[in-house]
This record gives C-alpha cells, sequence and structure tokens, in this order.
C-alpha cells in the first residue's frame, strides 16, 4: 500500500509540474503574440514594411525555439 501512495505523490507531483510548465508557456507564447502585433502597429506607424519586420520576428522567434529546445534536453 505504501508503493502506491508513493507513486500517487509522485504521479500528483508531476502533473502539477506540467500544469505550471504549461501554463508558463501559453503566458509567453501570449506575450510573444502580443509583441509581435505591437511591433508591426509600429513599424506600420514607421513606414516600415510589415512583411520585413515578419521576417526578424520568425527569425527571432527560431531562435527561441532553439534555446527553449536546447533547455529541455539539459
Amino acid at each position: 500500500m505504501l508503493k502506491l501512495e508513493k507513486s500517487v505523490s509522485q504521479t500528483t507531483w508531476i502533473k502539477g509540474h506540467r500544469t505550471q510548465f504549461g501554463e508558463e508557456a501559453n503566458a509567453e507564447f501570449n506575450k510573444i503574440g502580443e509583441d509581435a502585433l505591437i511591433g508591426l502597429d509600429e513599424a506600420g506607424a514607421r513606414g516600415e514594411s510589415g512583411e520585413s519586420y515578419m521576417q526578424a520576428l520568425e527569425e527571432s522567434s527560431e531562435v527561441n525555439k532553439l534555446e527553449i529546445e536546447k533547455n529541455e534536453d539539459n
């Protein structure tokens, strides 16, 4: 019975951390999206091409994605 209780406790702990990670990841992605929209608005106000801004944003997001993957591996 003790093993079952320990297993349930570990499962609850893992689920809690996955939920926390998911919430943090969602918040981060929402912030990235909001920042992208603000950046597009600002670029438009300066008369810059939204396409060049989007290209820079895509390059930046690729770097961020690689950093996240690197951190997950560690």
